[in-house]
């Protein structure tokens, strides 16, 4: 009986280092160095041939870089991941010691959970129902206007994206065309916002996290959590997502089981159902890690 409870208990602690290792652990891939002109304006045009597929995430990544500046093109065709997205942003954390640290982050979209904060069921808080084609024309104009950058945890600061590219050299843009996200960045590895300084060391690698905020349970409600004020979830509206459908350029893939077949790893997307048949999937937040080397001017790795 000894023998077999030492067994047991060694068992636990190698599935609990296992278990341990692979949380912790991060992807790598080599940036390339930029060699044409990149303009952050949401479309991966500027990409071809430079995206890897990261299967678990349903998403294809790209990073570029030059001796001051690093280039960021995150794309998924996955229904789930641009509901998250665009209900409660996308992460992109960084930092100079390929680690996952939280050293500098930006945040982007912020206008989605502030949109629909409240206005769940397709509802205003009068009781009538939203103008759709109303809050589809201010997504275009509003839900993309802001962007958070963020040192740590708990020092947030919102900024619209002209203010972060004029005051910090930091540009963002997402668009979604065909049911297809693509989001893309530009930040200086020296920028003044709070002296933040990415420049590698003698490695010359950086950490890149990306990761969405989570959707939590209130009772027998959904709401999505990450926000400026936790208790102030955004509620998803009837037929599968935020009030609005459609899915052309700038729109937003639409409720009522709006998940076209295929996807950039050839299997299908989260297909078919209801909000409630992906419950479990808006559940689990986004979350990579990947170890980045860094390219020199002659195109390889330092």
């Amino acid at each position: 009986m000894k023998k077999l409870n030492l067994l047991f208990n060694l068992l636990l602690v190698v599935s609990a280092m296992a278990l341990l290792s692979a949380c912790s652990s991060m992807e790598n891939t080599t940036s390339r160095w930029k060699t044409n002109e990149i303009k952050i304006d949401g479309n991966d045009n500027d990409w071809n041939g430079s995206l890897a597929y990261y299967e678990d995430q349903k998403a294809m990544i790209g990073v570029k870089n030059t001796d001051d500046f690093i280039y960021i093109c995150f794309k998924t065709d996955d229904a789930v991941n641009i509901r998250k997205i665009m209900g409660m942003g996308l992460t992109v954390w960084l930092n100079n010691d390929a680690s996952k640290s939280k050293v500098f982050g930006i945040h982007y979209p912020v206008g989605g959970r502030e949109m629909f904060a409240g206005n769940s069921r397709n509802q205003q808080p009068d009781g009538h129902q939203l103008d759709t084609t109303n809050i589809r024309n201010k997504f275009r104009s509003e839900m993309l206007a802001d962007i958070e950058l963020q040192t740590g945890d708990n020092d947030i600061q919102k900024f619209s994206v002209a203010e972060a590219k004029t005051n910090f050299n930091i540009s963002a843009a997402l668009k979604v065309d065909n049911n297809v996200l693509t989001y893309e960045l530009a930040i200086p590895f020296e920028t003044n916002y709070n002296n933040i300084n990415l420049k590698p060391g003698k490695e010359n690698s950086i950490g890149v996290g990306f990761e969405t905020g989570e959707l939590k349970e209130r009772g027998n409600r959904s709401y999505m959590g990450g926000g400026e004020n936790p208790g102030e979830g955004v509620e998803p509206g009837e037929g599968g997502g935020p009030p609005f459908g459609g899915g052309s350029e700038g729109g937003y893939p639409g409720g009522g089981g709006m998940y076209p077949r295929g996807g950039f790893g050839g299997g299908h997307r989260h297909g078919g159902g209801s909000w409630e048949g992906n419950r479990q999937a808006m559940m689990e937040p986004l979350s990579l890690w990947i170890d980045v080397r860094l390219a020199n001017q002659s195109g390889g790795s330092q």
